[in-house]
């Protein structure tokens, strides 16, 4: 499977994956933010691994697709100027529990930064969480992700 990115009409790299194996090799410049906007009215962002889970959760929320555990100055400039609450879910493994910690803190210290400097902003300050699962985002169906979505993951 051949998974093309655009950015501004451009090819800017492609991920191609392999089954039954699900490998993958990334080829092109990562480190363009890869967003997908939900056609719904949302004050959230979330941020996965895999392009998968983030065309499944582009459905319901604003997604960013990381491709991998690592957010790039990129993918972290545009948090900062985006007004929304961010929600990290990585996958559940090692790697993925690693990252989001890191970028947890990462994003609490860069949204304590920008705060300092917007003295007045009329919003809440932004939130960041991590979703804990026991699967990936685009192993769950659209129903169990909205409820996923709501914090309301105690069965998952």
């Amino acid at each position: 499977l051949l998974l093309p990115v655009f950015v501004d009409d451009n090819l800017t790299f492609c991920q191609q994956r392999f089954f039954p194996t699900k490998k993958f090799i990334t080829k092109g410049d990562k480190t363009s933010p890869f967003m997908i906007k939900c056609g719904q009215a949302t004050a959230q962002v979330v941020l996965v691994e895999d392009f998968i889970s983030a065309i499944r959760l582009g459905k319901h929320v604003n997604t960013i697709c990381l491709f991998g555990v690592h957010m790039s100055s990129n993918v972290s400039k545009l948090l900062q100027n985006l007004d929304m609450n961010i929600k990290i879910w990585l996958d559940n493994d090692e790697a993925g529990h690693t990252g989001a910690e890191i970028l947890h803190n990462r994003l609490i210290t860069i949204l304590d930064n920008c705060s300092k400097y917007k003295a007045f902003a009329v919003r809440e300050p932004r939130t960041v969480e991590i979703i804990r699962t026991e699967k990936q985002p685009k192993d769950y169906s659209d129903e169990e992700l909205k409820q996923i979505l709501r914090g309301n993951n105690e069965k998952f």
